[in-house]
């Protein structure tokens, strides 16, 4: 039986265990093993089992859980790249459980303004438990590459969003909005339906900041389809 210890050790690792390495079973140990039993569609009672172990420690989630190299400079991102679940709403809601839930506050590296009200300045935002780890990181690695005034003459300041629990426009089903996985950023200059030739986000001076972002495994609209520039989600486009 593996140790209380080897276990956080694991499910860290994997993104989902966020707290101290302790050797000691909390709330935090127990969420996490419930999270990683929703997302292998196990019982989810936060109760290690002979199962769970095996799919833990098996070779295929060590392999899932290694890092990337890295060679810019930058700390090393939280999260889990290139593990985040598929967009669609199954895998979401395997991965994250129901929307609107496990929700948690963070807080910005920098200021924040309301998009569509420049004088509402905010100092951080509601987001999923499980990317409030990379979501930070994305925020104070922007500030450390760019500086303050550089932040705000590139209008990176300027925050259209992240909870919000509705469906697609148009559609039936939860945007990834609805689960707190996703954030816009300046909508005002990088409509729904621009591509790269108008959304000021596809300019080559922001280059920097996706590369902090996809660092973290989440993924651009803007870059991947080239539409919706605005918007970086933690799942696969």
């Amino acid at each position: 039986m593996a140790s209380v210890k080897e276990v956080q050790e694991a499910l860290a690792a994997l993104g989902l265990y966020l707290g101290a390495i302790d050797d000691v079973w909390g709330e935090m140990t127990e969420q996490a093993v419930i999270a990683f039993q929703r997302i292998n569609r196990l019982t989810m009672n936060g109760k290690i089992s002979t199962k769970l172990l095996d799919m833990l420690f098996s070779d295929d989630m060590e392999d899932r859980a290694a890092p990337p190299e890295r060679d810019d400079g930058r700390p090393e991102a939280p999260g889990n790249p290139a593990r985040w679940p598929s967009g669609n709403p199954d895998s979401l809601e395997c991965y994250f459980g129901a929307v609107g839930t496990d929700q948690v506050r963070i807080k910005t590296a920098y200021p924040l303004r309301l998009a569509w009200d420049l004088n509402t300045i905010m100092d951080g935002f509601s987001c999923h438990r499980l990317v409030a780890d990379p979501m930070e990181y994305i925020f104070r690695e922007t500030l450390a590459h760019y500086g303050q005034d550089k932040v705000h003459d590139l209008r990176l300041d300027r925050f259209g969003g992240c909870l919000n629990v509705r469906k697609i426009r148009g559609g039936n089903y939860y945007s990834t909005h609805a689960w707190g996985i996703a954030v816009d950023i300046d909508p005002a200059n990088n409509r729904l339906d621009w591509g790269k030739s108008k959304a000021s986000l596809a300019k080559p001076e922001y280059n920097a900041w996706w590369e902090i972002i996809e660092s973290t495994g989440a993924q651009s609209l803007g870059r991947r389809k080239n539409y919706d520039w605005m918007h970086f989600q933690f799942a696969k486009v």
